[in-house]
Order: C-alpha cells, then sequence, then structure tokens
C-alpha cells in the first residue's frame, strides 16, 4: 500500500473523531441547558 494513501486514511478517520466529539459535545451542551433544566436542591442542614 502506498504511503500517501495510508497517511490519508489516518487523516480522514482522525478529522471523522475529531468532528464527532464535537457535536456529540453541543448536542450535550444543549440538552444541558435546554429548558426543563434544573440545578439539584441543597441537601439540607440540620441546626445544633
Amino acid at each position: 500500500m502506498d504511503r500517501s494513501v495510508l497517511t490519508q486514511a489516518f487523516t480522514w478517520t482522525n478529522s471523522a473523531s475529531a468532528s464527532g466529539v464535537a457535536v456529540s459535545a453541543a448536542a450535550v451542551g444543549r440538552l444541558v441547558d435546554g429548558p426543563g433544566g434544573r440545578a439539584p436542591a441543597s441537601p439540607s442542614r440540620s441546626s445544633p
């Protein structure tokens, strides 16, 4: 196999992986910040 073909194959694989991570991060960010999201209630503390 020609080395340039192998290099190009690894480049496409790396680019696809990076794009997938970026799209996933954006999707999860929208999901977390979306409507209806609330922070958890802080635990109640009992006074001594």
